[in-house]
């Protein structure tokens, strides 16, 4: 149902994005909402940036502290974890594997790659 809703809203920073999208997924499958403590928080990708600066250094670093495990190799990440690829600009994103792929929300809307197209996933549940 995360996929689904997140078909429907357009991406807008800060608000419905990668992140926002992360979350929804950890929340539907654990109940834990990471969600409230960043929301309202940033509404630019420079705003972003600080604030996970802030939290927990790097990007991966800061979604490791957030998540509470280390990131795994993308061969033993499964349906619902959570994974961090790179796109063309060589900025980092979040994802959901669904599988044999990853749902990633973008500015284009949600779209889905292939698992190798991330660098590692966290393991959720």
């Amino acid at each position: 149902m995360v996929i689904e809703a997140a078909r429907r809203e357009p991406y807008v920073l800060g608000t419905h994005d990668c992140f926002s999208f992360a979350c929804q997924a950890v929340h539907a499958l654990t109940g834990v909402d990471h969600w409230p403590q960043w929301t309202g928080r940033y509404a630019t990708r420079r705003e972003a940036l600080k604030l996970l600066a802030e939290y927990g250094g790097t990007f991966t670093d800061s979604f490791t502290r957030l998540f509470g495990v280390e990131p795994a190799s993308m061969p033993f990440a499964m349906r619902g974890d959570i994974g961090e690829y790179v796109d063309a600009r060589g900025e980092a994103h979040l994802g959901v594997v669904t599988g044999m792929g990853v749902a990633v929300l973008g500015e284009k809307g949600l779209e889905f790659l292939p698992r190798v197209a991330c660098r590692h996933a966290w393991r959720i549940g």
